[in-house]
């Protein structure tokens, strides 16, 4: 966590009947004389795909894939376990089922958590490791702003330190080097 000595982690269980559990989110506190271990979030068929704590330490992003019941979206747990929605995925016309949109990938906090950015994965792991849509959401406006695709690495987003500006490496091919570019983005005017 930005803040305190703290570990979020997801992991797969199996339940008294031996059935494994599809994840669970716990996070441990880590002292000098003892390790603290509290689960936050754990339901039997519920996968989380990608997580990131907030710049405030006391609260983590998670995303849920697309299931049969609904889109890909993205929640947001404290942690006392209580929980609610940041953003739920906009299909822009009906699901094809061979290729969609399945999940939000590298969760990025801004520093003063006001913006949240991520790429979507599709269902299709060769075509997510060709190029992934970019993206970031206004957590106040509730906006989403659609940047230049890029390859689906999180370290390939990054705030400046006010958080006003998002940085992202932009261009498709799986070559690292090749057809790449930076691009900044004013996430005050949209520019």
């Amino acid at each position: 966590a930005p803040q305190g000595e703290r570990l979020a982690y997801v992991s797969r269980e199996r339940d008294a009947h031996g059935n494994m559990s599809a994840s669970v989110l716990k996070w441990a506190e880590i002292a000098a004389a003892d390790i603290r271990i509290e689960t936050l979030v754990e339901e039997g068929n519920a996968a989380i795909i990608s997580l990131a704590w907030h710049p405030d330490g006391h609260k983590i992003a998670l995303s849920r894939p697309r299931t049969e019941e609904g889109p890909p979206f993205i929640e947001q747990v404290d942690l006392a376990g209580n929980r609610s929605l940041l953003h739920t995925f906009v299909d822009p016309e009906a699901v094809d089922p061979e290729l969609h949109t399945w999940a939000f990938i590298s969760l990025n906090w801004s520093p003063a958590g006001k913006h949240l950015a991520y790429h979507l994965r599709k269902n299709s792991a060769s075509l997510t490791a060709d190029v992934v849509e970019t993206r970031v959401l206004n957590i106040e406006t509730g906006q989403e702003l659609e940047l230049s695709p890029g390859l689906s690495y999180p370290q390939w987003l990054a705030y400046s330190p006010a958080g006003e500006q998002l940085a992202s490496i932009a261009g498709g091919g799986r070559d690292l080097v090749s057809n790449k570019r930076l691009e900044v983005v004013d996430l005050v005017t949209g520019q």
